[in-house]
């Protein structure tokens, strides 16, 4: 394996557990609702909302050089 793919696989995992990390939380979340029966979420319903978690936890993960430098 060459050195640009294991860069590639690298920054790939970590893309990957991000946006786990994401859905992850949403689940659990979803879970503790559910349980507490404050609100009934369907299955369907909480796995949209960790998708769109991870999709703005990856735009946050991309753009947070640039937010950093907006607000000095």
């Amino acid at each position: 394996m060459t050195k640009e793919n294991k860069e590639v696989l690298v920054k790939r995992l970590k893309s990957f557990l991000w946006r786990l990390g994401a859905y992850v939380a949403v689940a659990v979340i979803g879970f503790l609702i559910n349980n507490l029966e404050l609100v009934n979420l369907p299955p369907t319903v909480v796995a949209v909302v960790a998708l769109i978690l991870g999709e703005i936890t990856k735009y946050i993960k991309v753009n947070l050089p640039e937010l950093r430098s907006k607000e000095q």
